[in-house]
């Protein structure tokens, strides 16, 4: 008699949700999620609605040391400014402009020197239409600072070699005065060694004087210095343009936030008589 095996037939989890399960949640729940998608994404249209509009413009600005001659390099070397400081002034500036609601948020590429300037109006877009000259007024305004706090800290320091210079100078008058005669003393090159050294330390001193009088009027007059020492250009310039998302962009969203609370609500409102119920049964349990 031969022996016969039987499989066992699979047991269904009883907490697997099956397909027939969710669609009979969707069936049973349907009006609650359409009743609140319907109304969290009109409450979140209405409030994107209510909201200022808010407008925007684009500006590139390069700001750099205008030295086109080799005085200029000269000169502008001699205040001592680095590319580096220039760029940390130049986009705290433009960083802390603020006008009529106007703000400011600046990109600045340290490879091209470009800073990228996005000014934001949450009024009218009026404010932005002329904001260009005063932004570039209040970085000009920055630079001369730093230009008169440079041409301070130099002066200091062509004031101490001056003096210096002045000095070696006197010393070497006293040795010429007291050297023999070129014409006793033509096998000794003393009194010419003299002479020359004095000759180098004056032209070293009318160099330094040079650079003197020039910062010192760059320092008198530091509005026309700027433009002088600084070159600040406004590479592009994009037109005033409202930011913000499309109505349809608004809509879309809402209604998909909108979707996933409802199936969060549907699903609380769904199980709350099976939580009542076991909650009934815990209490009447010993």
């Amino acid at each position: 008699m031969s022996e016969s095996s039987t499989t066992p037939a699979p047991q269904s989890d009883p907490d697997e949700i099956s397909l027939v399960d969710i669609l009979c949640f969707f069936g049973r729940t349907w009006k609650v999620i359409a009743l609140t998608t319907v109304g969290l994404s009109a409450l979140g249209v209405a409030w994107t609605a209510t909201r200022p509009q808010t407008y925007q413009k684009h500006l590139t600005v390069a700001i750099a040391p205008r030295q086109q001659t080799i005085d200029e390099l000269r000169l502008y070397a001699a205040t001592g400014l680095s590319q580096a400081q220039v760029d940390a002034v130049a986009t705290q500036a433009l960083s802390d402009y603020r006008s009529e609601g106007v703000t400011t948020q600046v990109e600045h590429d340290t490879e091209t020197g470009l800073a990228a300037v996005t000014l934001r109006s949450s009024q009218q877009p009026s404010p932005l239409e002329n904001a260009t000259p005063a932004l570039l007024e209040a970085l000009e305004t920055q630079l001369a600072e730093l230009l008169d706090y440079a041409c301070e800290e130099v002066l200091a320091a062509l004031d101490n070699r001056l003096e210096r210079q002045r000095s070696i100078i006197q010393e070497l008058e006293t040795e010429i005065a007291q050297a023999p005669p070129l014409e006793a003393n033509l096998e000794s090159p003393q009194r010419t060694a003299l002479e020359m050294q004095r000759a180098r330390t004056l032209v070293e001193l009318a160099s330094l004087e040079y650079e003197q009088r020039y910062i010192e009027t760059a320092q008198a007059d530091l509005d026309n210095s700027v433009d002088d020492f600084f070159r600040v250009q406004v590479i592009s310039e994009s037109a005033v343009q409202a930011s913000g998302q499309s109505l349809l962009q608004v809509v879309i969203l809402a209604a998909i936030a909108s979707i996933m609370i409802s199936i969060l609500v549907a699903i609380i409102v769904d199980q709350l008589p099976r939580l009542r119920k076991e909650l009934n049964q815990a209490k009447r349990s010993p």
